[in-house]
């Protein structure tokens, strides 16, 4: 583990952490126990043997740690991504572009059969609409009627 990660600064802010407690640890029970108890009142036994406990306890955490990182690490998890999105998507991509190309030849061919059949499916109906004489004048009669498909919008 480099602890220079720019992906994971937290992980690496508590690794530090761990790791100068552990410093720490160690720097305390290193100390002799007869001058500590010279210089303090108190049990120092006690107080070495607390500190030895825990400093045994940062050690195997700091080591569990170091695995959890390294799993998580890029190159752990990289390799996986890469099989994920590239192996993965490249044989489905063939799948999937295959059936997206015979999707529309098939759109396409029933479109063009719909169109050219409407004709044969629906009958024309023509409708004799008689001439408007509202806007004639009187003296001329005319018996002019219409013939008006019934797709014309107009009527």
């Amino acid at each position: 583990m480099d602890g220079n990660s720019a992906l994971m600064p937290s992980a690496d802010a508590y690794n530090t952490a761990l790791t100068n407690a552990q410093s720490s640890a160690a720097v305390f029970t290193a100390l002799d126990v007869d001058a500590l108890d010279a210089a303090c009142t108190g049990n120092a036994t006690a107080t070495m043997t607390k500190a030895d406990d825990l400093s045994a306890e940062l050690s195997a955490l700091v080591i569990d740690y170091n695995k959890v990182y390294g799993h998580m690490s890029c190159d752990s998890i990289a390799p996986l991504a890469q099989k994920a999105v590239y192996e993965n998507s490249c044989n489905s991509m063939s799948k999937g572009i295959l059936w997206t190309f015979a999707s529309a030849l098939s759109f396409a061919v029933f479109g063009t059969i719909l169109l050219s059949l409407r004709s044969a499916t629906q009958r024309p109906q023509i409708y004799l609409v008689p001439a408007n004489t509202a806007n004639k004048s009187d003296d001329v009669e005319d018996d002019e009627s219409y013939i008006v498909d019934s797709d014309d919008s107009r009527y």
